[in-house]
């Protein structure tokens, strides 16, 4: 029971009749998402036009139903929020089932009849998401930098990392990306073009000098960590991530950007675009992929594998954890904060064309970028069905979360890929849900995974 709650808040439910005028209206979580079961903590967000003022929130599943009882004005919208070990219960008891979320209302005055929303079904994967994610925080009220959260650490706030506070001479750090194994990561200091370095995870120091000796925009490490590509005015640099030593250009043939190695070290997605210019702000961006030798560290030829039509520019991408396929973004506006930027996947090899995530995207406008996988392969086992492959990934977005924060403050949003579903032709994504974890007066971009969170000394 939530403070003023009265202490027969569940026999008032008992004991009144369903009236459908009552019905408060469930806004959060999205119908028929997908979560898995260590997502940490819940939240249910609601709004209702009737005189109601006990409310009653319950999650159930197949072995168990979890309630909360709450007092508020809903007519602006209302939220409540399960704790972490009250959503353990339920991530436990459902595991590769559905949780159904419910609102129930009535007025504490005249509670003869109470009123209940329609219920929004919840699917929980059959196993706990895994990995390290860093992330940019820009604005609010605690310091920008970056921020990290541990998936094995259900319920605990983001931490900082690299901010402003742990940064030399308390300098911005922005973009950033990570080694696989969440030992490095290389960063850009003061903006665009500003000086660059690689940073010791474990001890938060500098590898490289922050002096201007280095400068790039973005940059990709080889899966093990030993090189890195990075990217300045449109060129790319294979590096050597101790010493920061030009190993050689990749022959791209042109103006380069945004770049990403396979998982298995043998080919990097890029997007070519038509001038040198800013690496962050251009239009008309193509992917294309290029084959890497690593025991030579010798470069392919540039391989187209999706050109946009006229118009729209494809940016962003990023290889699935088993390399097959690439996910991007699209829009018909520069690459950098595009408004109308959403998600997209096709196949690394470029046998089949484009598919569009339409149940993550919801609709144009809410700039949906800076989509990334995370790391690792998974299996869905659903009770009474097959099991299926199927990867997370996350994205920034700056749709409306809930009724706490309204369209325009871009937060980490994650919804799950099925590959098997793609090659079908069926939908191969779901509604994505907000990550728990996150300070929600900052906003949110970049986010990057790991397999694993490095502990500082």
């Amino acid at each position: 029971l939530a403070e003023g709650v009265p202490a027969n808040a569940a026999d008032l439910f008992s004991n009144a009749n369903d009236d459908s005028n009552l019905a408060p209206s469930l806004v959060y979580p999205p119908n028929l998402a997908y979560m898995p079961p260590n997502l940490g903590d819940f939240e249910a967000h609601w709004t209702s036009t009737a005189a109601t003022d006990l409310y009653e929130l319950s999650l159930s599943t197949e072995f168990s139903n979890t309630r909360l009882y709450t007092t508020m004005d809903a007519s602006a919208g209302a939220f409540a929020a399960f704790t972490p070990e009250e959503w353990s219960v339920v991530g436990a008891s459902g595991k590769g089932g559905d949780v159904i979320v419910q609102v129930r209302a009535l007025n504490t005055a005249t509670p003869a009849s109470f009123g209940a929303s329609l219920s929004h079904i919840i699917h929980l994967t059959s196993t706990d998401v895994e990995g390290g994610l860093y992330y940019w925080a820009a604005a609010g009220t605690l310091a920008g930098g970056i921020y990290r959260h541990d998936m094995g650490r259900p319920g605990e706030a983001a931490e900082p990392f690299y901010t402003t506070d742990e940064s030399p001479d308390a300098r911005c750090v922005a973009c950033h990306v990570l080694s696989r194994n969440g030992e490095k990561m290389a960063v850009t200091f003061d903006g665009g073009n500003g000086s660059a370095s690689i940073v010791d995870v474990a001890t938060r120091q500098p590898m490289l000098p922050t002096d201007g000796t280095f400068a790039w925009n973005f940059a990709a490490f080889e899966p093990n960590g030993s090189r890195i590509v990075t990217v300045h005015q449109g060129v790319m640099t294979l590096r050597d991530s101790a010493s920061g030593a030009a190993v050689n250009v990749v022959p791209t043939a042109g103006a380069a950007t945004h770049v990403d190695f396979a998982p298995a070290g043998d080919k990097i997605v890029y997007v070519a675009k038509p001038a040198a210019g800013q690496d962050w702000v251009f239009t008309g961006g193509a992917l294309t992929t290029m084959t890497f030798d690593a025991s030579m560290a010798t470069w392919g030829a540039p391989t187209s594998l999706f050109t946009p039509p006229v118009g729209s520019n494809a940016f962003y991408p990023s290889f699935s954890p088993d390399g097959e396929w690439v996910l991007f973004n699209q829009a018909n506006e520069d690459a950098y904060d595009a408004g109308n930027a959403e998600l997209y996947v096709m196949r690394s090899d470029g046998s089949a064309p484009p598919i569009k995530l339409n149940a993550p995207n919801v609709q144009a406008g809410f700039t949906n970028s800076w989509a990334r996988w995370a790391p690792f392969e998974q299996e869905l086992v659903r009770l009474g069905s097959d099991s299926e492959k199927f990867f997370w990934l996350t994205f920034s977005s700056k749709r409306a979360f809930g009724v706490r924060l309204p369209l325009g403050t871009p937060q980490i949003w994650m919804t799950p890929f099925f590959p098997g579903r793609a090659t079908e032709g069926v939908a191969p994504s779901a509604p994505a849900f907000r990550l728990p974890f996150q300070e929600i007066e900052t906003n949110n971009h970049i986010a990057q995974w790991t397999t694993q969170v490095i502990p500082i000394d």
